[in-house]
């Protein structure tokens, strides 16, 4: 067993891919998660219109929108999830090192979920970039250049 497990995360809003580090730098694929919800249209998701509300003092009425827009729930959703499993495989010793692979924001919202323990002692790279849709020779090609 490697004494030093290192993992890759490589994820976006609706996939994530997470690597073993065999012999740097080549990996190799050890789990992968799926997010379907985050795919999804909101016209998909709520059966109607928005509701309506009254403006006070007056009869014009509005269109009532929520604050925060679906995908953007469904991706901190995500994002706690992945952080669930990371503090879960960090406390059993399965890595002691982590590369992680975002999107920008995706990235930052992880970086609010993860245990900071996590990402102080673990952490040791990262890339903002979505790199779900590139191959595992071009995952390793970015490894050797962080």
């Amino acid at each position: 067993m490697n004494k030093s497990p290192t993992w890759i995360l490589v994820m976006n809003g609706s996939r994530a891919k997470v690597y073993q580090l065999t012999t740097f730098p080549k990996i190799a694929e050890v789990t992968t998660f799926e997010h379907p919800e985050t795919r999804l249209h909101t016209h998909d998701v709520y059966s109607s219109k928005p509701g309506r509300v009254f403006q006070r003092g007056g009869s014009t009425r509005h269109g009532y929108e929520g604050t925060e827009e679906y995908k953007e729930i469904e991706k901190e959703k995500f994002a706690k999830t992945l952080a669930h499993h990371l503090s879960t495989a960090f406390q059993k010793g399965e890595f002691l090192r982590l590369y992680i692979m975002a999107s920008p924001a995706l990235l930052g919202s992880l970086r609010k979920v993860i245990e900071p323990q996590i990402y102080s002692s673990a952490v040791v790279g990262e890339i903002a970039k979505d790199m779900t849709a590139h191959t595992v020779a071009e995952i390793e090609e970015h490894l050797t250049n962080l």
